[in-house]
């Protein structure tokens, strides 16, 4: 009895082993299949989905393939795809999907029924969820062993997604030939239709094709078209449009069905045309390549952004985005540069001579304006205006080139982190390589009130869930951190008074007609010192447009072309923005903090009773009261200040110079300057000593420790030039000044 007992006791527990054993086993599979890394499946996701790129219109513009080859795959949630499409891919290629695990055992008894009945191969037993498993881990060759690695994926997916995930994945990505995937990429290729735009006929006919698509493909005029015309029958072309501003934003599009673009293409397709034919106007200036930026003030989206020349023409390097490259601006940044020296105590009436000046001591720049005549003293407001070279570089020494480079690094030049300081003193005059794109965004800051907005290029997005998200809301893209003060609203604002000002721009540039438009507009125009670019920036309160034109290959411009040609294209596009909206013809907002005072327009002070004439200017509050008056105009003399000494005799000119009212000052040479001695040269070579200021009519001139000279105003005399250091030391009553420098 004892003996059965144990007997039973011990089967039983043999029986509890194998159920353990085999239930371990089981949980080790699963484990094994559902937490085991399966690299091709996150791979697979990671490659993305076509995005599809629309204009501000909803037009069209691309559809970005997967891959190098061109393989387009777009994606459409599950349900919002056709229910009937959906039911009919089930009914078609695994009835029994909701109720396997990703092997349907009875479809392999069945399939291996008919094909042992027939003799040969007439029915497969894959599932859908086997088939994505091939799609996303492909085997090299069909055989068993790659088969039952497919089986494997199967499980393991089953595992790590839900039935909507595996049948969404599938629908999506289905192969049909063509370097074309999924259903929504298949109704756009074969029959130019949206998926839900789909008849019976066209689903019957796209589900029958992954099986065999150079058998099943609509585009074969067989039996299975007999519906469609022969025009029906051509397959979808796909935009290519807008191709350089879609490669500068495709880190953007990543993960995006859909993306809806702040471009006009449009109005960017005209502008693209405006540009090529100024440039065939003047080919024989060698002007070829041409590029232009629009942006909206009050949100920084960009609505152009064209190019001259088409991306396919290899003639004009057609490929390379204009609006990118680095070039030089010239003049078009001595807007920010005037801006620095108001916010550092500079008003528009503060005088800057614009006399002959030598700069530096070892290396001298002497700048010269671009007709090569100097002014005398001219206001703030009229250096800016007609673009004079002399005051800029005089503003830029004084306020010092790491101070105005700090800046440049606010309004996100980042093109001139590197190479900024080496340009010394011609920074002043945009020698610094520079991208258009960056010019744009940083002159909006002054319809902008001094406010500087990031460029955004996307309006909204659609995730490849469906969900909408409005880009603007994005912080990564438009936050706290993207909107920054660069200018006070009272520096930003008399900019814009400034540029504005035709009276102002008179002295430089005429009454040109280029620069006057119905509404409340400003331009700056620039041009490279060797003329390879020519720029032209202009803005109304609401847009800001940006023109660059030059050649790719650094050519010069033959025959100085003149930046009034981009300035042109700037006005035109202003117009255009303009014309639906009527625009009051009036002035830009006033600086808020700021009174408007009588100045007189040579010295820049309060007006006196001996000014022949005055004018009005904007003085911030703080101070106006303190403003002194003119003292130039003494009945009627005009008495300039003694550093106009070199200007004030280089013609006759009325009036005479205040020489008591400075002190002495050796002009040049400039202490430790480095001159060079050319030898052979049968003239005498010399240097000039200029000498301002003082108390006295007299000077006493010491050279290398001797008396050289005794002579009277205006100080000035020639030097001999021999090689070796010298000190030149100068007397005026008790005032002296001394200078060495070197010849070699």
């Amino acid at each position: 009895m004892k003996k059965k007992l144990y007997e039973k006791w011990n089967a039983a527990s043999r029986f509890k082993k194998i159920v353990v054993s085999i239930l371990f086993s089981i949980l080790v599979i699963f484990l094994v299949l559902r937490f085991l890394p399966y690299s091709e499946l996150s791979d697979f996701k990671q490659q993305g989905w076509s995005t599809r790129v629309y204009d501000t219109n909803n037009r069209l513009l691309q559809i970005l393939p997967v891959d190098d080859n061109g393989l387009r795959m777009e994606f459409t949630p599950l349900d919002k795809m056709p229910p009937d499409l959906v039911q009919k891919i089930i009914q078609a290629e695994d009835k029994n999907f909701y109720h396997h695990c990703g092997i349907d055992f009875s479809a392999i008894f069945r399939a291996m029924w008919q094909n042992i009945t027939s003799g040969k191969k007439v029915s497969g037993a894959s599932t859908i969820t086997m088939q994505l498993a091939r799609i996303i881990a492909p085997a090299r060759s069909r055989t068993i062993g790659a088969k039952i690695i497919e089986t494997i994926n199967a499980l393991r997916l089953e595992l790590r997604l839900s039935k909507k995930q595996i049948l969404e994945l599938y629908i999506n990505s289905v192969p049909f030939g063509y370097q074309t995937a999924g259903f929504t990429s298949a109704a756009r290729y074969f029959y130019s239709s949206n998926l839900c735009d789909l008849t019976t006929q066209q689903q019957d006919n796209l589900i029958l094709v992954p099986r065999n698509p150079t058998l099943y493909s609509p585009l074969n005029k067989t039996e299975i078209n007999h519906e469609k015309t022969i025009s029906e029958l051509e397959a979808y072309q796909y935009p290519f449009l807008l191709p350089r501003v879609i490669e500068h934003i495709k880190p953007q599009l990543a993960g995006q069905s859909e993306v809806h673009l702040s471009i006009d293409y449009n109005l960017t397709k005209n502008t693209q045309y405006l540009l090529q034919t100024l440039i065939d106007a003047n080919k024989s200036s060698r002007l070829a390549n041409g590029a232009c930026i629009v942006i909206e003030n009050a949100t920084g989206n960009v609505i152009v952004w064209a190019n001259s020349s088409k991306w396919n023409d290899k003639n004009s390097h057609g490929a390379i985005d204009g609006c990118l490259i680095k070039m030089q601006p010239g003049s078009s940044m001595k807007p920010f540069l005037y801006a620095l020296a108001i916010e550092k105590g500079y008003t528009a009436a503060t005088i800057i001579p614009d006399i002959p000046k030598r700069f530096g001591s070892y290396e001298v720049y002497m700048p010269q304006n671009f007709n090569n005549r100097y002014n005398g003293p001219v206001r703030l407001r009229v250096a800016l205006a007609s673009s004079l070279n002399v005051p800029a570089v005089t503003v830029l020494d004084d306020l010092g080139i790491f101070a105005y480079l700090q800046k440049l690094d606010e309004l996100k030049f980042n093109s001139l982190k590197n190479t900024g300081p080496e340009c010394g003193l011609s920074l002043a005059l945009g020698s610094g390589e520079i991208q258009l794109a960056e010019l744009v965004r940083a002159f909006s800051v002054f319809p902008n009130d001094g406010l500087l907005r990031k460029l955004q290029f996307i309006t909204d997005k659609t995730d490849f869930k469906g969900e909408i998200t409005d880009y603007t809301d994005s912080a990564t893209d438009i936050s706290q951190n993207s909107i920054k003060q660069i200018y006070k609203s009272d520096t930003a604002r008399l900019i814009c008074s400034i540029l504005s000002d035709a009276d102002a721009r008179e002295l430089g540039f005429g009454r040109a007609h280029t620069f006057i438009t119905d509404f409340p507009s400003i331009f700056k125009t620039g041009t490279s010192n060797q003329y390879q670019n020519i720029t032209a920036l202009a803005a109304s309160p609401e847009y800001t447009v940006g023109v660059w034109m030059g050649n790719f290959d650094g050519n010069t411009v033959i025959g100085k072309t003149g930046s009034s040609i981009p300035a042109q294209v700037a006005k035109q596009l202003l117009i255009e923005l303009h014309k639906q909206t009527l625009y009051p013809k009036t002035e830009w907002a006033e600086p808020p903090n700021c009174v408007k005072c009588k100045i007189c327009p040579l010295s820049g002070m309060k007006a006196g009773p001996d000014c022949p004439a005055t004018l009005e200017e904007f003085i911030p509050e703080l101070k106006a009261d303190s403003l002194p008056t003119c003292n130039w105009h003494q009945g009627t003399e005009i008495h300039y200040p003694a550093e106009y000494q070199e200007w004030f005799f280089e013609k006759q000119r009325n009036g005479t110079l205040a020489y008591n009212d400075s002190d002495l000052n050796i002009i040049q040479p400039a202490n430790g300057n480095i001159f060079i001695h050319q030898t052979g040269l049968k003239t005498k070579q010399i240097i000039p000593l200029q000498v301002t200021g003082g108390t006295a009519d007299t000077l006493q001139v010491m050279y290398d420790g001797r008396f050289y000279a005794d002579i009277e105003r205006p100080f000035t005399i020639d030097i001999p030039m021999q090689v070796g250091e010298h000190e030149i030391e100068v007397q005026c009553a008790d005032d002296t000044q001394i200078v060495t420098f070197k010849v070699e």
